[in-house]
């Protein structure tokens, strides 16, 4: 009773939107990763973390930048197939 099972983050992105300059930008969520890092490492407990994906119709690519891609250690893809589409 009372123990934290998971931490969970959403969305990334809503934080990196507080923050004007990109380079200060990617400072914050270099920040934030390694913050997140450890609360995982030093409780034990997973943490996820929700992220958006920026582009067209058929854009995968996640947002935030290069920071924040190579901070992830495991990522997990969900898509919502549309009209005759697999998911």
């Amino acid at each position: 009773v009372g123990s934290v099972v998971l931490c969970i983050v959403d969305s990334v992105a809503a934080v990196a939107r507080v923050v004007g300059e990109v380079a200060a930008r990617q400072s914050q969520l270099n920040m934030l990763a390694s913050r997140l890092k450890a609360v995982a490492s030093r409780h034990g407990v997973p943490v996820l973390v929700t992220n958006q994906i920026h582009g067209g119709p058929n854009s995968t690519d996640a947002a935030l930048g290069h920071v924040w891609h190579h901070a992830v250690n495991v990522r997990l893809r969900l898509d919502r197939g549309g009209r005759g589409e697999r998911a």
